[in-house]
């Protein structure tokens, strides 16, 4: 870890326990930020660096100076970005390295101190709360970016401070406020998570996910590197990835916690049918979901490349699947959230099937009814097997008006009770089967399909249908 020394400016290196009592920088950032390779110029005034980011280190320095301290840690010039595999390490170390400072100053480059000031002494009233969220602190830069989020959640204490360097107030003295302005919970804020790591554990994960839904990074991939800290995991950096980053990451969540409340996001975008979030945002309802117990025996989960296999009870309807999750919302004692699914292959397997932008809410009626099942739940987006057809340039054509469509066929056999008691058990490629308009579409270029038929009265009988080069033939 390197640390810049207040006095001499320089920057020193030090490792696991010689790394000597720090402070700690958390800032958004701007033009002209101070680089590790600026600092190896040993520039110790603004006029001789030319750059406008050095009043930051200047100020920090000389507050760090103040209150005792020899280092301070800052994340524009403590860093060698050159380099990915530092770059990857300080990622992975940085909660750590913020909760482990004696003291992070937060810099509000957009607030201002002197008219500020006076409102945020002591913590908001509640009838207060609209003025107060018109504030330039409550409406600062600092709140939306990513990174920050676990800059104010890790140290043990965070002292505001306005552009022109004058002390606004610090995470206790304004929990209150900004327990309104992030939906972080109070005890989280006044405490520091570096001593009671045990406790935001204990948060569900879909509560934390939600704490960081509304915030922005400038790089996608970023969205989930820097929550890294926040659930405890490690993995490495791909800038590059995009929204693949933050899958990532929940199945690094995954892979050491089996809080159920990760499935419990919502769909932002109707039709989207992952069973893993696309992205924070669809955490943004989950800051009222607590967890708690089904009455049923749900053991540990594993996910692999296709999908999760999980034991959860499960409840039937002649419309719908669900799988009943250990977790519900704060605010309503109707019972647990639950996963819409529906089945795609087997008895037990299934894709995720979210109908609505809500999570359904199992009731107590519903929940008597359940029982416990080991099922796998196909990890993608399967609408393309039940939804919308293949576009027109993949379809043949058929029929003598030479229009795509779907095939149809008679099926010749010795049924005595109706073909109503067929059911087609095993269609190839299965993308082209719409099982809710019972159409197969058959595609061109000569790609071979087959459909498997069976007669519920015809016991062991099974009638395969195929198309060939010419044709279809049944």
């Amino acid at each position: 870890m390197r640390l810049l020394n207040v006095r001499t400016r320089k920057l020193e290196t030090f490792f696991d326990d010689s790394i000597p009592p720090y402070a700690i920088l958390s800032h958004t950032w701007g033009e002209e930020e101070v680089t590790f390779d600026d600092m190896q110029h040993n520039v110790l005034s603004i006029t001789e660096l030319g750059k406008a980011g050095w009043a930051k280190i200047d100020h920090v320095c000389k507050e760090a100076l103040d209150e005792g301290f020899s280092y301070v840690w800052v994340d524009t010039c403590c860093i060698d970005k050159r380099s990915s595999s530092e770059l990857s390490e300080a990622i992975n170390s940085m909660f750590e390295w913020y909760a482990k400072a004696y003291i992070c100053y937060a810099y509000l480059s957009d607030v201002n101190s002197r008219t500020e000031l006076k409102d945020l002494q002591e913590d908001p009233n509640p009838n207060d709360e609209l003025e107060f969220l018109l504030t330039d602190f409550a409406r600062s830069r600092w709140f939306t970016r990513g990174w920050t989020l676990q800059e104010l959640i890790a140290p043990a204490e965070v002292n505001f401070f306005g552009k022109d360097w004058i002390y606004l107030g610090s995470n206790k003295s304004l929990s209150n406020g900004i327990g309104k302005i992030t939906g972080i919970d109070l005890d989280i804020l006044r405490s520091g998570v570096y001593f009671t790591r045990a406790r935001l554990n204990a948060i569900p994960i879909a509560r934390k996910m939600s704490w960081a839904a509304k915030r922005k990074t400038s790089r996608l991939e970023d969205q989930a590197y820097s929550l890294l800290g926040i659930f405890g995991v490690n993995m490495p950096m791909l800038y590059g990835e995009g929204p693949k980053a933050f899958i990532r990451l929940q199945e690094e969540i995954i892979k050491s916690c089996d809080d159920q409340s990760i499935f419990a996001w919502e769909d932002p975008v109707d039709g989207n049918k992952s069973l893993l979030a696309p992205s924070p945002l669809a955490f943004v309802n989950s800051n009222r979901v607590i967890t708690c117990t089904t009455g049923f025996r749900s053991g540990p989960y594993l996910m692999t490349n296709k999908g999760l296999n999980i034991t959860l009870p499960v409840v039937e309807t002649t419309e719908q699947t669900y799988a009943i999750l250990a977790c519900r919302f704060a605010d309503n004692v109707r019972g647990p959230l639950a996963l819409s699914l529906q089945n795609i292959e087997g008895e037990d397997v299934f894709g995720v099937s979210r109908t609505g932008r809500r999570l359904p809410i199992i009731d107590l009626t519903m929940l008597a009814t359940a029982k416990t099942r080991s099922i796998f739940i196909q990890r993608e987006d399967f609408k393309a097997l039940h939804h919308t057809p293949p576009p027109s340039d993949l379809l043949t054509t058929t029929g003598p008006d030479s229009r795509p469509g779907p095939v149809s066929f008679w099926v010749k056999t010795s049924f005595t009770k109706g073909i109503n008691n067929t059911s087609i058990i095993y269609p190839r490629p299965r993308h082209y089967w719409n099982s809710q308009t019972s159409v197969f579409w058959l595609p061109s270029g000569g790609t071979t399909c087959s459909l498997i038929l069976k007669h519920s009265c015809d016991i062991g009988s099974e009638y395969v249908w195929s198309n060939d080069a010419q044709g279809t033939s049944g």
